[in-house]
């Protein structure tokens, strides 16, 4: 579910290159005003080209490389003023969508059914913060873009899906608004045949060495967020087609036991990629794909097999290990929520979660480290759990993990991980964004 504001206007996005003398306030966000030369019979039309310059090959995609403007003719709204072929334009606030009449709601303005206390509750607080810590995390992630699309040079494909989906996650749609080209590039990243092959694998031969397949969970996972928002069909038609062989190929490659492995073939499975790769069916699923149905069912009874006693889920079936973890706990149950499946397993599992956080409190160490080896990782999915679970246990976490976030975040908009600041930023936002309910995967 891709949420639209307002009305649709005419728009199209241009670099500071053709205004050399815009002046933006960083503070602020606004632009006062801008002045520029149009073609008579552009004016006479009352439009001007549709199609966005040629973007440069260098450096970020940032907020002051791109600015998206609206104009309207003056004879509907009176704003353009013929002064031989001048025009001056108002500029809208650069933090809503081009072309609304408002801005992306906070954290109490949006209302999900059964949710009140979650929209109304004590994260109110925290509303100023938390908006301006996601756009200061947006924007760093813009700046962060290359010329080619990717967020990232170490995982390319991987992170770039999880920034695609952290500006999905505050609104933001395909080629629209501030950061819709930066989304646009995304996709073009992810569906060009430089980091296809033939079988429909999407991997970025310099990054993602050891777990390719993960990358390419998560691609198909943000790629099924954007069908169906992209305006022209063609494009959208090309961007199906990579997603549907992208599933075909999870398919293909759930080992006997109902898992996945590292790499398309692997027969060594393990259940953090069988969490992402079953999340990824069902967001293709939903979003209209064949999928099919004994693929999923049998993930479903692959993550069953790994929980434990204690309903700690382990690491994998055929590794030969049976460590288990707070992270791949929130994983599987989070993913069993998603699958409807609420039964003993999950009650067990609910049940470590809720033991682990309690511990964590009562030795007065940060929530957040109850996932102690993959911070982000684990906290992306047990703030799903505990969103959807609501009442106590979401207001315990929430209450702990919110302000702890907020706080880790560095003065230039990121946060930091070993696995580079665009991976920690892109998951600490989607984390923000959760009470949001922008993305599909964040609802009940």
């Amino acid at each position: 579910m891709i949420v639209f504001f307002g009305r649709q206007t005419r728009s199209r996005s241009w670099f500071p290159a053709d205004f050399p003398d815009l002046e933006l306030n960083r503070d602020t966000h606004f632009v006062n005003e801008i002045s520029l030369s149009i073609d008579d019979s552009e004016l006479n039309s009352g439009e001007v080209s549709e199609e966005p310059p040629e973007p440069r090959t260098g450096g970020g995609n940032g907020l002051f490389r791109r600015l998206s403007v609206t104009i309207e003719h003056k004879a509907a709204y009176g704003f353009l003023f013929l002064i031989g072929i001048s025009v001056n334009l108002t500029v809208l606030p650069l933090w809503g969508q081009v072309g609304t009449d408002s801005p992306i709601p906070s954290i109490e303005e949006t209302h999900l059914p059964g949710r009140e206390s979650v929209s109304r509750g004590h994260l109110q607080r925290y509303r100023d913060m938390t908006d301006r810590a996601i756009d200061r995390g947006l924007r760093y992630l813009s700046d962060s873009q290359d010329g080619s699309g990717h967020f990232s040079a170490s995982y390319p494909v991987a992170v770039t899906a999880l920034g695609g989906m952290a500006m999905l996650g505050n609104g933001v749609t395909y080629g629209r608004g501030v950061y819709g080209y930066d989304v646009r590039q995304a996709v073009e990243f992810l569906t060009s045949p430089n980091v296809r092959d033939d079988s429909g694998f999407i991997s970025e031969k310099s990054g993602e060495t050891r777990s390719k397949m993960h990358g390419h969970t998560y691609a198909i996972l943000f790629l099924s967020q954007v069908v169906g928002t992209l305006p022209d069909s063609i494009e959208d038609a090309r961007v199906r087609r990579v997603v549907s062989e992208g599933v075909q190929l999870i398919e293909r490659s759930q080992t006997a036991r109902g898992g996945w492995g590292y790499l398309a073939g692997d027969e060594r499975d393990e259940a953090s990629l069988t969490v992402c790769a079953l999340q990824a069916l069902r967001a293709a699923k939903d979003a209209g794909f064949s999928v099919k149905v004994e693929a999923i069912n049998s993930a479903i009874r692959y993550l069953r097999q790994c929980c434990k006693e204690d309903g700690s889920f382990m690491y994998s079936l055929t590794m030969g290990s049976r460590e288990s973890t707070y992270e791949l706990t929130a994983a599987a149950v989070s993913t069993l929520d998603a699958a409807g499946d609420y039964g003993e397993i999950h009650e067990r599992g609910v049940g470590f979660l809720r033991r682990s956080m309690v511990q964590a409190i009562g030795q007065k160490r940060p929530v957040l480290d109850a996932a102690s080896g993959y911070p982000y990782y684990g906290n992306l999915y047990a703030g799903q759990v505990y969103f959807q679970l609501g009442g106590e246990l979401w207001e315990m976490w929430s209450r702990e993990a919110w302000p702890e976030l907020l706080r880790r975040q560095k003065a230039e908009g990121h946060w930091e991980s070993r696995f580079g600041s665009e991976y920690a930023t892109a998951v600490a936002l989607l984390i923000l964004e959760i009470p949001r309910g922008y993305l599909p995967i964040f609802e009940r």
